[in-house]
């Protein structure tokens, strides 16, 4: 195990502690000695105040004790600052950049409420492309995405039914799927296992977070399989995604594309309890409008011409050809009638959204998401993957005076982080490309990313002090971001604390051998601080998927800094020395 500073360490310790406060201020990010002098007494102005050196306390030795006692392999880092006085009570690592996992969210989410507002909705539209005749759309259908994340089947039948109040009973056509500019993306993270449901495709027209429900009784055969476009209150079949049950092969799962739909074999022994599970969509517009289609179908409603699923369009992250990584088994089942192995096929050729329409295309239907607000707080309760990709994505567009995003052509999810990185870096007052800020998509489903304690903190800080509108919760906690995390415990058994008059509201992130923790505390006597704590053990992630002890010992330890620096800050404003 690393960390920062360690109690004996001499003047390691004070230097330790203007590293950190110069990384919270707007200091380099690893500074010469001579800089981090200077560094530290560098003021940014009126945007935040500044802390003064000499009031910051020595790091208290016990939380150091409390790093060593609690066996988390690899490294921890972690900083606690005052949010009013910009005072640091502890810290150790604070430049270290670790990889962050779903802490990511957090900034995500404060980028998505700044550029967009709490108010923000996501716009979704069905159009009648051609004349209606005696019943008969002498045209298409045209289900046009505007990037919202929480669309689901239930949402799709009140579209549905429109097209019988418009008076059609029969589409000439087709029902084309318009994800709009934004193109679909076959994966957030390439090397995460092909079946991972929280490991979806990305596009401007998605549906049930771009996931199918997979369903079998005992000893099922595949035509028993249940494949369902499943959402709270309607469940029905779709044929987007199958499935064939395969004797052998090396896999339990594997995933192909038909030029028609998306196909799973399953190894046939899986098959001999009954089961159910999610699995990805890796072609989210053409579920979408495939499931569409289908409840068109349930009213009487016939497509004459289907569901458009062709397309050249290239995905921005693409599924590697056969034998290149995690999801080589994502091949086509006919290369010749589909794009490329690198490429994902779009539903909605870019030349048919193009095209002249024979009559002025008209709005049927027209649906709207909850509040951005709302979404967001549920994606970062449930942290998923999929909302963070999209919100992000919406921000990143500068869509807050559009009904939908309109300026994401060619947007892919590093370009959308790097806006993100240098959102962060203007609101946080440190400098961009900063090594300890640097978000590879908005999920934080990326080894690639990397945040520091002192950094995120910052943007925390500045968050908080220069809040964008959320609903109030919790009075005692800042307005913002904080209104949108969720309550924190911290309890421990049999440990005296007044967990009554403490707020702690905050976003976790893990994945294996990687462990984070952010967000904002408010003590008994009102002190408002802001924190982040990480933990990383990459050298064991690569070596084994076994982290559960890890895991939970990390989490305990977080508990425990959490209940000290309550203690510490309470003490201080009483003037009380901090208690062992």
């Amino acid at each position: 195990m690393a960390f920062g500073v360690t109690p004996g360490a001499g003047n390691r310790i004070g230097l330790a502690l203007v590293v950190c406060l110069a990384t919270l201020f707007g200091g380099a990010p690893h500074p010469a000695p001579a800089q981090e002098q200077s560094a530290a007494r560098a003021p940014l102005g009126a945007r935040l105040p500044a802390a003064r050196p000499d009031t910051i306390p020595p790091p208290p030795p016990q939380t150091h004790a409390m790093a060593r006692q609690a066996r988390v392999s690899g490294r921890i880092g972690w900083l606690v600052a005052d949010i009013d006085t910009g005072e640091v009570l502890d810290a150790a690592s604070a430049n270290h950049p670790f990889v962050p996992a779903s802490v990511a969210k957090l900034p995500t989410a404060a980028y998505a409420l700044d550029r967009l507002g709490p108010d923000h909705r996501f716009v979704t539209e069905l159009l009648a492309d051609g004349p209606v005749e005696a019943g008969v759309l002498r045209g298409d259908l045209i289900l046009a995405g505007g990037g919202d994340p929480e669309l689901d089947t239930d949402a799709l039948a009140p579209i549905a039914a429109a097209i019988a109040k418009a008076g059609i009973t029969r589409v000439e056509g087709s029902l084309r799927a318009d994800p709009g500019p934004l193109p679909e993306i076959a994966a957030i993270m390439a090397e995460q296992p092909p079946d991972a449901a929280y490991n979806p495709a990305v596009s401007g027209l998605s549906l049930n977070f771009n996931r199918v429900r997979l369903e079998w009784p005992r000893r099922a055969k595949a035509e028993d399989v249940r494949v369902t476009a499943h959402a709270t209150n309607l469940k029905p079949r779709t044929d987007a995604v199958r499935v064939r049950a395969v004797q052998s092969q090396a896999t339990v799962l594997k995933h192909s594309l038909a030029p028609d739909h998306e196909r799973w074999d399953i190894a046939a022994p899986a098959l001999r309890r009954k089961g159910a599970r999610w699995l990805p969509v890796r072609r989210p517009a053409a579920y979408t409008a495939r499931v569409l289609e289908g409840l068109a179908e349930t009213r009487g409603i016939a497509v004459t011409g289907g569901t458009i699923m062709g397309g050249e369009a290239t995905a921005t992250t693409p599924i590697p050809p056969a034998g290149a990584g995690a999801l080589a088994s994502l091949v086509p089942l006919e290369p010749q009638a589909v794009a490329p192995p690198n490429a994902l096929p779009n539903a909605f050729p870019s030349a048919l959204l193009s095209a002249t329409p024979s009559a002025p295309r008209r709005v049927l239907a027209r649906h709207e998401s909850r509040p951005l607000s709302d979404i967001l707080r549920d994606m970062l309760y449930h942290s998923t993957n999929l909302t963070a990709e999209l919100c992000g994505i919406a921000a990143a567009a500068g869509a807050a005076a559009a009904p939908k995003p309109t300026a994401t052509e060619g947007m892919d999810l590093a370009t959308s982080a790097a806006r993100l990185n240098g959102w962060a870096a203007t609101k946080a007052g440190f400098a961009p490309g900063d090594p300890g800020f640097q978000l590879a998509n908005h999920s934080g489903l990326s080894l690639r990313s990397r945040l520091s304690p002192a950094r995120l903190v910052a943007l925390l800080r500045a968050a908080a002090l220069r809040p964008a509108p959320a609903a109030v919760h919790d009075p005692r906690l800042p307005d913002g971001v904080a209104q949108l995390l969720r309550t924190h415990n911290i309890a421990a058994r049999d440990i005296p604390f007044d967990y009554a008059n403490t707020a702690v509201a905050a976003k976790t992130g893990t994945m294996t051998f990687v462990r984070g923790l952010a967000g904002y505390v408010t003590t008994p006597k009102g002190r408002r601080l802001a924190f982040a704590i990480f933990a990383n053990d990459l050298a064991r992630r690569a070596a084994s998927s076994r982290s559960r002890g890890w895991a939970g010992r990390a989490r305990a330890l977080e508990r425990q800094l959490i209940r000290e620096w309550v203690r510490m800050a309470d003490n201080q404003a009483s003037g009380k020395p901090a208690k062992p």
